[in-house]
């Protein structure tokens, strides 16, 4: 439970800067992306697998503001994905723990993935819908780095795993008896 630092695969030394991919990567939404010989695709199509997820994705840039949300995301969070382009993720959705103490953003560790470029995987998380309403999360973040090599932003995948702390408790109280 909690936070685990995830490592993608490759060694401490292997790039992982856009560039690593070859010059067709994607940088920013909008460019072509090689997928195979002959099959490009754009941010429309792009958007569309995003948008067909059930898990909510956002991603950063480098000081944590919102570039994009997936229509998932937003709906789970009560948004409109398109008016949260440039908000401060930290502060509209992600500022305060379960019981409402306020959540530094120093302390919160998709800032610590932009700061320091480790994935990180968390299950044990809360976000605020629009409305003020809590909602218990789980969600990994991933650094997205620049052409040099450095922390651009992040992308971060969510989904509402209230069914599961449900479960969970009801588990609990029976084993308890």
């Amino acid at each position: 439970m909690g936070e685990r630092d995830e490592r993608d695969g490759l060694s401490a030394d292997t790039p992982r800067s856009a560039s690593a991919f070859g010059p067709e990567f994607p940088v920013a939404f909008g460019a072509p992306m090689a997928l195979a010989p002959g099959c490009a695709m754009g941010e429309r199509e792009l958007r569309q697998i995003l948008d067909a997820t059930s898990e909510g994705v956002y991603c950063s840039d480098a000081a944590g503001r919102i570039v994009f949300m997936n229509a998932p995301g937003a709906r789970l969070l009560g948004y409109d994905a398109a008016k949260l382009s440039g908000a401060d993720a930290h502060s509209t959705f992600h500022h305060h723990t379960a019981d409402g103490a306020p959540y530094a953003a120093c302390d919160c560790p998709i800032h610590q993935t932009l700061t320091d470029g480790r994935s990180r995987r968390v299950d044990s998380e809360t976000f605020f819908r629009k409305d003020g309403t809590s909602i218990p999360v789980e969600y990994s973040a991933a650094p997205l780095y620049g052409a040099s090599g450095e922390v651009a932003g992040c992308v971060v995948c969510f989904h509402d795993i209230t069914d599961r702390r449900r479960t969970e408790e009801e588990r609990r109280a029976l084993l308890a008896r």
